[in-house]
């Protein structure tokens, strides 16, 4: 058998000029500065650092990874591990150790930040260690966690007229890629890693060039679905095509990614996945089991939407920007439509539920009934002590989403924080966006620490996949560094307070009103009458209808002011050229800003002046040049809107004023 573990999930040592090992992941003591010894952009160290994946993971820092799974396999399973001794040679034919002839267990490192596509020719290195063993037809399982399923996958197919691999048994993979990932890629979130073992942003900087990441992005499939798509635009014109709401294609999110990161990773994904997928109905003679974790509260990440939302202080407005989680069902990070692959492969679905701390993505590896049902695969066992289940009962719970929050806490009736509450979770890719999911059943206090921007705050009632009821606080306005504290579990329902002020919300929806999701259409004309720009809003919403005064506009970008009747603007009195506007309905639903650039171009005027000198109509230059003192030249003024860009022609037609050469010129514009 051969364990290939997941992203991360292998010791990553640098091989120094001296010839010593230095750690570089996952050594928290490392400094940013040492961390970027990993990276492989433009940056990275010259010459490249030469690293070397010494051994997979197996404790940290007194924290069981893999440990307890490679100590069942030696023991109840009953394999003996290929002993490596940190020398990545030995996972090769040229350099295996062939007096290890009892060895069954061969435990694959590999550089996780290299492409899967690669490190599947490591393995199939590493497998002719294994012939050299055992013989060039000795059948081979394969047992993988996570993204080491799309290293297996990937050797199977590159190498499907050379291999004898007779299983394959995945935890939890992600075959079709994860949402989530497009967070990682933006902020440098990923828990457990950002913030613990690698700066934020400096993580954020570094998966920009590892292309297993950029493999780990969703791929086709999590399109394809008439729900909710993997990816989508709500308000930010994220891709600047002119549309700010919208659901990607695959094609879609494939060039976006080369747009903000460059073709190395749209393009080679998109190549990956096609090579990874495309051939999913060829199972080139593997059997294929797949194990995977359904959580019955909705904590995994199904959708990212790229949000622009108006935020206000009274009158001063701004576009806030963010990416937004949505939930769905699965064990925390991979979502349950990426973990089965086509029903071609005629795998075998374990789908495990109960216990949700057990059946996250990370603690599967440390399941016991998982290991019941590793050892009944590997033994062709028909019965085992868990049932396959493809579906869940999602229990209610509460979704708080906070904007411009410093921090969230969370306190039940006996002070457990987010960490020690079953089922409780939170989400922080960024300072000023929280996501929290509380399980409903108990009363929780919720402190909510304002930053500088006014909150808000939206409390979703529901399974995830649905909403019972949605509460929403826009343009809260507290203290910097001050608290509103929401109170959940009430009788009444959730209760928010400010200073021992009871705060009302915006909006209550439920029932029916829970079908207006879509904020309104806004539209923006401007026109010229007289000298004076006439500009029109409009904003339509088909559902709920748009709020009173609910339209508001701005001509510096900056003050906002309700919009109720038609504008009639002295041109000369704009300080901007643009106006921007939005709109809410009756739901809370808010538009993002719309900007139009004003119409203040006007052609110049055509001048006619007949010269006059001395009482000479239509002068000439001879009779002009009788006179010893001239006086100055004709001057002819006229004004527009400074930000004018056509002016008065200054080429005289006709004579000109003597001294003055062949032109007048104007004073003004």
């Amino acid at each position: 058998m051969i364990f290939i573990p997941g992203v991360n999930g292998s010791l990553l040592f640098e091989r120094l000029p001296s010839g010593d090992l230095q750690e570089r992941w996952p050594d928290a003591a490392l400094t940013i500065r040492t961390k970027q010894r990993l990276s492989l952009g433009d940056d990275q160290p010259d010459p490249p650092a030469d690293m070397l994946a010494t051994d997979v993971l197996r404790l940290y820092l007194g924290s069981d990874t893999y440990q307890s799974l490679l100590s069942m396999l030696t023991t109840t399973a009953g394999y003996t591990e290929y002993m490596v001794a940190d020398d990545p040679d030995r996972r090769s034919r040229a350099g295996c150790d062939t007096s290890q002839t009892d060895a069954t267990l061969f435990v694959f490192a590999y550089d996780w930040r290299l492409s899967n596509a690669a490190n599947a020719d490591l393995i199939d290195d590493y497998i002719g260690c294994i012939r050299r063993l055992h013989g060039d037809d000795t059948p081979i399982d394969i047992l993988t966690h996570s993204m080491g399923a799309l290293v297996a996958r990937s050797y199977t197919l590159q190498y499907a007229d050379d291999q004898t691999i007779n299983q394959l048994i995945a935890i939890a993979p992600p075959w079709h890629g994860t949402p989530s990932s497009v967070i990682l890629m933006e902020t440098g979130y990923q828990p457990g890693i950002s913030g613990v073992l690698v700066d934020q942003q400096e993580y954020q900087r570094l998966v920009g060039f590892f292309p297993s990441i950029h493999e780990l992005l969703a791929s086709a499939p999590l399109f394809a679905s008439d729900g909710a798509v993997a990816f989508a635009e709500d308000g930010w014109d994220i891709d600047g095509d002119g549309i700010a709401f919208e659901r990607y294609t695959y094609d879609d999110f494939v060039a976006l990614l080369n747009q903000r990161y460059g073709e190395q990773v749209g393009s080679n994904q998109q190549t990956f996945h096609t090579a990874e997928q495309g051939d999913l109905n060829q199972t080139v003679g593997v059997r294929y089991t797949i194990i995977q974790g359904l959580r019955s509260i909705a904590d995994t990440t199904r959708q990212v939407r790229a949000v622009e939302l108006p935020i206000c202080n009274g009158q001063v407005c701004q576009a806030m920007r963010y990416f937004a989680a949505d939930m769905g069902m699965g064990d925390v990070t991979v979502p349950t439509i990426s973990s089965q692959p086509a029903d071609a492969l005629a795998p075998q679905v374990y789908t495990l539920t109960g216990d949700n701390t057990a059946i996250d993505h990370g603690n599967l590896v440390r399941n016991n009934d998982v290991y019941a049902l590793i050892v009944a695969t590997l033994n062709q066992s028909t019965t085992t002590t868990v049932a396959p289940a493809q579906t869940v009962d999602l229990r209610l719970a509460y979704y708080l989403r906070t904007l411009n929050a410093t921090s969230v806490t969370v306190r039940d009736a006996n002070g457990n924080g987010i960490g020690d509450i079953t089922d409780a979770s939170q989400l922080t890719p960024t300072d000023s966006y929280q996501l929290t999911i509380i399980p409903t059943g108990g009363q929780y206090d919720v402190t909510i620490t304002a930053a500088a921007e006014p909150l808000d705050i939206e409390l979703a009632i529901g399974t995830g996949m649905t909403t019972t009821q949605l509460i929403r606080y826009r343009d809260l306005v507290v203290d910097a560094n001050a608290s509103a504290l929401l109170t959940l579990g009430l009788p009444d329902g959730p209760a928010l307070q400010v200073q021992d002020r009871v705060i009302s919300p915006t909006v209550v929806l439920s029932g029916n009103l829970l079908a207006d999701m879509t904020p309104p259409q806004v539209s923006i004309t401007s026109t010229v009458e007289q000298n004076q720009l006439r500009i029109s809003i409009t904003a339509t919403d088909d559902d709920s209808g748009v709020a009173d005064q609910g339209v508001r506009y701005s001509l510096d970008g900056s003050v906002y002011r309700p919009y109720t009747d038609t504008l009639m603007l002295d041109p000369d009195a704009i300080e901007s050229e643009t106006i921007a506007a939005f709109a809410e309905d009756r739901a809370a639903n808010r538009s993002n800003i719309i900007t139009v650039t004003l119409t203040l171009d006007q052609p110049a005027p055509a001048v006619y002046l007949p010269l006059i000198w001395h009482g000479v109509a239509n002068a000439t230059r001879a009779d002009a040049q009788s006179y010893h003192n001239a006086p100055a030249s004709p001057v002819v003024r006229w004004s527009w809107h400074p930000a004018a860009t056509q002016w008065l022609g200054q080429t005289a037609v006709g004579p000109a004023a003597p001294g003055n050469g062949d032109r007048l010129r104007p004073a003004g514009r």
